[in-house]
Protein backbone atom coordinates (compact mmCIF):
# COMPACT_ATOMS: atom_id res chain seq x y z
CA UNK A 1 0.00 0.00 0.00
CA UNK A 2 0.91 3.23 -0.60
CA UNK A 3 1.14 6.30 1.66
CA UNK A 4 -1.04 7.38 4.47
CA UNK A 5 -2.36 10.48 2.87
CA UNK A 6 -5.01 11.02 0.98
CA UNK A 7 -5.09 10.27 -2.95
CA UNK A 8 -7.32 12.23 -5.51
CA UNK A 9 -7.50 10.49 -8.98
CA UNK A 10 -9.46 11.97 -11.77
CA UNK A 11 -9.09 9.95 -14.91
CA UNK A 12 -11.04 10.88 -18.15
CA UNK A 13 -11.07 8.23 -21.20
CA UNK A 14 -12.26 9.50 -24.81
CA UNK A 15 -13.14 6.95 -26.98
CA UNK A 16 -14.59 9.06 -29.72
CA UNK A 17 -13.44 13.07 -30.53
CA UNK A 18 -16.04 15.50 -31.46
CA UNK A 19 -15.43 16.62 -35.42
CA UNK A 20 -12.34 14.27 -35.84
CA UNK A 21 -11.51 11.03 -36.84
CA UNK A 22 -9.25 10.32 -33.81
CA UNK A 23 -10.76 6.77 -32.53
CA UNK A 24 -8.97 5.36 -29.91
CA UNK A 25 -10.57 1.81 -28.79
CA UNK A 26 -9.18 1.62 -25.18
CA UNK A 27 -8.82 4.85 -23.69
CA UNK A 28 -11.79 4.14 -21.54
CA UNK A 29 -10.91 0.84 -20.85
CA UNK A 30 -7.26 2.17 -19.81
CA UNK A 31 -8.22 5.09 -18.00
CA UNK A 32 -10.64 2.62 -15.46
CA UNK A 33 -7.58 -0.05 -14.94
CA UNK A 34 -5.71 3.29 -13.80
CA UNK A 35 -8.31 3.86 -10.99
CA UNK A 36 -8.44 0.37 -10.53
CA UNK A 37 -4.72 0.05 -9.96
CA UNK A 38 -4.48 3.17 -7.58
CA UNK A 39 -7.65 2.05 -5.28
CA UNK A 40 -6.44 -1.25 -4.73
CA UNK A 41 -2.57 0.50 -3.57
CA UNK A 42 -3.66 3.42 -1.95
CA UNK A 43 -5.08 3.58 1.77
CA UNK A 44 -7.24 6.43 1.26
CA UNK A 45 -8.11 7.07 -2.48
CA UNK A 46 -11.04 8.88 -3.78
CA UNK A 47 -11.55 8.87 -7.69
CA UNK A 48 -14.19 10.21 -10.43
CA UNK A 49 -13.81 8.36 -13.93
CA UNK A 50 -15.63 10.56 -17.01
CA UNK A 51 -15.83 8.43 -20.24
CA UNK A 52 -16.29 10.30 -23.55
CA UNK A 53 -17.08 14.06 -21.79
CA UNK A 54 -17.06 17.16 -23.51
CA UNK A 55 -14.51 19.90 -22.51
CA UNK A 56 -17.33 21.74 -21.11
CA UNK A 57 -17.85 17.87 -18.94
CA UNK A 58 -14.57 17.86 -17.68
CA UNK A 59 -14.03 22.03 -16.97
CA UNK A 60 -17.45 21.71 -14.90
CA UNK A 61 -15.80 18.33 -13.24
CA UNK A 62 -12.72 20.09 -12.09
CA UNK A 63 -14.59 22.97 -10.88
CA UNK A 64 -17.03 20.62 -8.36
CA UNK A 65 -13.57 18.94 -7.63
CA UNK A 66 -11.78 21.65 -6.47
CA UNK A 67 -14.99 23.41 -4.83
CA UNK A 68 -15.36 19.92 -2.43
CA UNK A 69 -11.60 19.73 -1.92
CA UNK A 70 -11.56 23.44 -0.83
CA UNK A 71 -14.68 22.49 1.59
CA UNK A 72 -12.39 20.25 3.74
Amino acid sequence: MWGGTKTYIVSIGINKYKNSNIKLAKSISDSIEVVTTFSKNCKNSISYTMQNGTKGDILEELKRLSKLLHQR
